[in-house]
């Protein structure tokens, strides 16, 4: 806990810096604007499928015994548009950060924090470019599975953070360690920190529900997952 600790504090020291202050404005400029335009120009067709497919549920059904059913669903629409809107504008922001940033991020926190660790580049860019796909595509099959789960109370505020949590540890740890580890030191920190990885992540992800603060979550969790993989590179490397 210590160790995901600290890297998650470096992680957000290191994000003072002007490149990485940068970084975090334009893909997440890039990301507003993409869902931006797809929601006018879009937003009022999904708020009405959504509608529709409340309005046969069960309970609908229920609900209509007392009250008309359909102003209800009308509100339950638009929320449901805003609650996928702030997600897909932050895995957008991190997968344009995956694929054209993390290179300066590790080599920002490398510079600074472990200037004499080899460099054995144990990563590739196909590599790096499939293991980003890959995280983005399974990311999207689980949240179209459980997205009707997303409206149960119980459920709503626990699935996001885990997705999310997904997402960000399968982004960032190859990138993190494609410079300086090869790949059998790769696979070694992956599978014996495998748990600690998702714990970093899952905490990631709760400081992603602050409002603000999430749509910088993308730099921050490249930050904290570079700082996390080298530190346990170099320390694996001593032992």
């Amino acid at each position: 806990m210590t160790e995901i600790v600290k890297a998650l504090v470096r992680g957000l020291a290191s994000t003072l810096h002007p490149r990485m202050i940068l970084w975090m404005i334009w893909p997440l400029a890039v990301a507003l604007l993409v869902w931006g335009i797809a929601a006018v120009a879009f937003g009022a067709q999904t708020v009405r499928w959504l509608e529709g497919q409340l309005s046969t549920s069960a309970v609908a059904q229920w609900i209509s015994q007392w009250i008309p059913f359909e102003p209800v669903a009308a509100v339950l629409g638009w929320a449901a548009l805003l609650i996928l809107f702030v997600p897909l504008v932050i895995v957008t922001a991190s997968f344009i950060v995956g694929v054209f940033g993390m290179t300066a991020m590790v080599d920002h926190v490398a510079r600074n924090y472990y200037p004499g660790l080899e460099r054995r580049h144990g990563g590739t860019i196909m590599g790096m470019a499939g293991n980003a796909v890959m995280a983005l595509v399974v990311f999207l099959l689980l949240s179209l599975v459980t997205l009707p789960l997303w409206f149960i109370p119980v459920l709503w505020p626990v699935l996001p953070v885990l997705l999310l949590a997904y997402f960000n540890q399968r982004m960032f740890r190859y990138d993190a360690l494609s410079e300086h580890a090869d790949k059998d030191e790769m696979q070694a920190i992956f599978k014996r920190h495998n748990a600690a990885m998702y714990g970093l992540a899952i905490l990631l992800s709760l400081i992603a529900q602050i409002p603000l603060v999430g749509f910088f979550i993308p730099v921050i969790a490249g930050l904290a997952f570079t700082h996390y993989g080298l530190a346990q590179l170099e320390r694996m490397r001593r032992a």
